[in-house]
């Protein structure tokens, strides 16, 4: 997914243009989101992470070949850490049972528990995992 435009045979592209930042970064957002969405994508590899050297000249990059960032890479980091990062907090229910959906992944658990005593702990929450985390206090 390039921003600049293709130069005629032989494979080369142009240098990045600003519309074609702007198709690159709605296109990538929604590519990024089919993909995270879908259960059998385990992974997305994207290769250029500049345009600095990037095969066959291609503006493919989320940085320009100046190393400053083009609108995909803000769009993407909007994306994935504003929508698909999971954050919630809350009280636990008279059985002391609190439940919440999360993305798969890693995360810092912070409670604060009776007696103004707090806990932190590193959990993952998997796919197919049953996913309960219990503390005991």
């Amino acid at each position: 997914v390039v921003s600049g435009p293709r130069t005629g045979p032989g494979e080369r592209w142009g240098a990045t243009t600003p519309a074609l930042e702007a198709r690159q970064a709605d296109y990538v957002a929604a590519l990024y989101t089919l993909l995270f969405g879908h259960p059998a994508v385990e992974a997305i590899t994207w290769w250029d992470f500049s345009d600095n050297g990037a095969w066959q000249g291609a503006a493919a990059g989320f940085l320009r070949a100046d190393m400053s960032a083009k609108p995909v890479y803000d769009r993407l980091m909007a994306v994935v850490k504003g929508q698909w990062l999971t954050r919630a907090e809350g009280k636990t229910d008279e059985r002391g049972e609190f439940a919440l959906r999360a993305f798969h992944g890693q995360y810092q658990l912070e409670a604060d528990l009776p007696g103004g005593r707090a806990l932190s702990r590193e959990i993952s929450w998997g796919r197919g995992a049953g996913n309960r985390i219990e503390i005991a206090v």
